[in-house]
């Protein structure tokens, strides 16, 4: 009775390790496609073009691809006028293109968080001139 029991708790863990140990078997962990997206993206956006890096410690670099290795990249800051290197897996986001200067904080706004308050900036003013206009249009005709 005592075999019976140990070979069905040994059939327990093994049944309830196995889902886990199948599913880490090929594949590539969620680590490599994040390297691999962010390699892609700074393949895309080529060399000598603008860019913002955000690193995994929250920081961000702001400035112009100068180089692509298989394992990194450079970036030429525009703030700091050095060059950064930075390790695929050390990027956690990159996009084309960077901000201006914000003149309160002294930090680079996000490019583009500018188009889209630039676009609702465009839209409300669009609203208050236009909606004055349709109100006196109403009136005049009633």
């Amino acid at each position: 009775m005592k075999s019976l029991i140990a070979l069905l708790l040994t059939w327990c863990l093994f049944v309830a390790s196995s889902p886990v140990a199948f599913a880490q078997q090929g594949g590539t962990s969620a680590a490599q496609k994040s390297i691999a997206k962010i390699k892609q993206k700074v393949e895309k956006i080529g060399y000598n073009n603008n860019v913002t890096v955000k690193l995994a410690n929250g920081a961000y670099i702001h400035g112009t691809i100068k180089n692509i290795e298989s394992d990194r990249f450079f970036v030429a800051e525009v703030d700091r006028v050095n060059i950064a290197e930075i390790n695929y897996g050390d990027a956690t986001k990159i996009q084309k293109g960077y901000g201006n200067v914000n003149r309160i904080t002294g930090k680079r706004n996000n490019a583009r968080t500018q188009r889209i308050l630039g676009i609702v900036g465009v839209a409300v003013l669009a609203t208050l001139l236009i909606a004055p206009i349709v109100a006196l249009g109403t009136q005049e005709g009633g």
